[in-house]
């Protein structure tokens, strides 16, 4: 088995979730589990509405078959209402299928080049709806950057998964999780072509949490800046 089937299978199956209406923590804390699942580590947690709540493991060629730990697990949350144990299969050539969703290693220069792109169409609403997918770039790229400086594996998530991690692991709070989200979607019905009002403001607000992550991110890594004498903006050294 390759090293990283596992995390591809965790991506496929994350996804198919997703589309479910799930909202999915990929590996999670134990400490996100109210009861004890007497040392199973499951590889999803999946949540829908308020209610529903699944430990899910993920089956894919060459993982060993389930154990009897996975089985008393998940007799374990059954026993505590509104959760549940979901058994999830990926096949092998979903598995040759799957293509890294990362967007690579992202550098502040890199940030720096789509904000300088970003700003030269002034935010309006003829132009909101280009602004959209690169500053979506944009503050994906940060939340990385941010997150990878502690260890943190984040390069095989998906966006809607990345933010529930950053989430689960304290780097957004929850208002901020919620204007991400919304602005995801925002994206996504961009991309698709999808005929849909982008708001003047949402736009506006991502772009200022953007500026604002930029900092943090710099301060960060301690990074020095320096104003260009061309064009006024902060450029790396």
């Amino acid at each position: 088995m390759k090293f990283d089937e596992p995390r591809k299978a965790l991506r496929i199956v994350a996804r198919r979730l997703e589309k479910d209406g799930y909202t999915v923590l990929v590996e999670p804390e134990l400490t996100m589990i109210p009861f004890s699942l007497s040392g199973y580590l499951p590889d999803l947690l999946a949540m829908r509405g308020r209610e529903e709540k699944r430990i899910v493991n993920v089956n894919f060629p060459g993982r060993a078959a389930r154990s009897d730990a996975v089985l008393l697990a998940g007799a374990e949350a059954q026993r505590h209402p509104g959760w549940g144990l979901l058994f999830c299969n990926v096949r092998e050539d979903e598995l040759l299928a799957e293509a890294s969703s990362a967007t690579g290693i992202a550098t502040l220069e890199d940030v720096d080049l789509g904000l300088e792109k970003i700003d030269q169409l002034t935010i309006c609403e003829q132009t909101v709806s280009f602004i959209v997918p690169p500053l979506w770039t944009v503050l994906l790229q940060l939340l990385k950057l941010s997150m990878r400086k502690d260890g943190e594996k984040v390069d095989e998530f998906s966006d809607r998964s990345l933010l529930n991690w950053g989430y689960s692991m304290g780097y957004l709070p929850h208002e901020q999780l919620q204007d991400l989200q919304k602005f995801l979607s925002i994206r996504n019905h961009v991309v698709h072509g999808l005929e849909f009002h982008v708001a003047l403001e949402d736009c506006q607000q991502m772009r200022k949490l953007a500026s604002e992550w930029r900092s943090q991110v710099a301060d960060d890594h301690q990074i020095s800046a320096h104003p260009c004498a061309a064009c006024g903006r902060e450029h790396l050294s």
